[in-house]
Parts: C-alpha cells; sequence; structure tokens
C-alpha cells in the first residue's frame, strides 16, 4: 500500500534550513495498522503531509497503492487524495452547521453523488460508529468523542484504500481514547489499511507496528 525509499524533505528558511525528513524508509502492506510516535518538530506532521499527498518530497520516491506520486501535478495528488484516501484529524474539521449526517455526505456531494445513495451511504456509517440517534445533530450538540465518531464515518464514507488518522485522540479524554481507538482496531481486523500519527506511546501500541520519529529520521521499535 505504502512505500517510501530514501524520502528527504528540506525546509528553506531566513536562516540556513531544517532538514525535516533524513531519508526515510517506510512500507505499510495492504491492511496493516502502522503507528508512528515521537516529539513535536520530529517529522510526524511533514511525513504525514507527504504520505497524504498534501506535500511533496525534496528526493527519494514514495509510491501509493502501487503509483508513483512523488512527482504528481497538484491536480493529480487531489484526485489521489479524494479517491485513495480517507483523513481523520484531531480537530475533528466538522461543519458547524451541518448535521452528523450532513457532514459524513459532503464528499459524496462534492463528487455529484445523488442523495439517495449519499444519504443512505452515511447513515449506515453513523450507525456502525454508534450514532443512529445522533443523524440530525449539529456538531455542537455532540460530545467530542461522538464529533470523532462522526470524521471516521465521514473518512469511510468512499471506501478509501487507506485512512490516516492524525492525533485523532489528542483532543479525548483518557476514557473516549480509547473507545476511539477500539473504533480504530475494529476497521483493522475489517481489512482497513491504518496508519495512525500520534504523540503517545500508549496510544501507538494500539497498532500491529509502530515507528519512531526522531529528528527527521524513522526507526522501527515494535
Amino acid at each position: 500500500m505504502i512505500e517510501m525509499e530514501g524520502v528527504v524533505k528540506y525546509y528553506r528558511q531566513a536562516r540556513g534550513g531544517v532538514h525535516a525528513l533524513r531519508g526515510v524508509d517506510f512500507s505499510v502492506a495492504d491492511g496493516e495498522f502502522v503507528a508512528v510516535t515521537g516529539p513535536s518538530g520530529s517529522g510526524k506532521s511533514t511525513l504525514l503531509n507527504i504520505l497524504g499527498c498534501l506535500d511533496r518530497p525534496d528526493g527519494g520516491e514514495y509510491r501509493l497503492a502501487g503509483r508513483s506520486v512523488a512527482h504528481l501535478r497538484p491536480a493529480q495528488l487531489a484526485e489521489v487524495r479524494r479517491k485513495v484516501i480517507g483523513f481523520v484529524f484531531q480537530s475533528f474539521h466538522l461543519l458547524p452547521r451541518m448535521t452528523a449526517q450532513e457532514n459524513v455526505e459532503l464528499p459524496l456531494m462534492l463528487s455529484g453523488i445523488p442523495l439517495p445513495f449519499r444519504r443512505k451511504r452515511a447513515g449506515e456509517l453513523l450507525e456502525k460508529m454508534g450514532l443512529g440517534d445522533r443523524l440530525h445533530h449539529l456538531p455542537g450538540e455532540l460530545s467530542g468523542g461522538q464529533r470523532q465518531r462522526v470524521a471516521i464515518a465521514r473518512a469511510l464514507v468512499k471506501g478509501p484504500e487507506v485512512i490516516f488518522a492524525d492525533e485523532p485522540t489528542g483532543n479525548l479524554d483518557e476514557t473516549t481514547g480509547r473507545e476511539i481507538m477500539e473504533i480504530f482496531g475494529g476497521l483493522h481486523k475489517e481489512g482497513c489499511t491504518v496508519v495512525l500519527i500520534t504523540h503517545q506511546p500508549e496510544t501507538a501500541r494500539c497498532a500491529g507496528k509502530g515507528y519512531r520519529m526522531k529528528n527527521g529520521r524513522l526507526e522501527r521499535y515494535f
């Protein structure tokens, strides 16, 4: 699913520059649940941006679902994001004036999917997330854990090949965070490929394979 070989990222600044990634080698097989942890400033966010086709490397090779994406044009990268990737963020990124169901439907609506299908698909996913009785609630009427469940449903709505989860428990209490990680564990058991970015080692342990990021380098630690 994911293959990185010698990936380098360098940010130029007024006084010198920063090597955010220093020859990263990283691979994730189809259906794996992999975590990347490390302190702030270690390069995790840069790695995620490249993995998610939000940025491009300055060197090395990156292949996603068998396709080399390192040199794709912006429109091509956007197409890969739409078709291949589902994102889950720490801050949920739900639209406040849309209901839970409408938030989940949004990616399908933007792709021109007819209303009956997208309504049915969103309802099924929210039911799966335990929110069948919250379809018509606005994000402000939901708890943090419920909002994250809506965000997970939205990430799944188009059937992506890989889910990238960026600190998905960062804004949640310990108990709710465990519940969210149980959802990711369940998705993995169903065959989803999941890449988790977290600064919490205990959260990373929920994955089947763990890497640690330090000073722009990636090393396997479980």
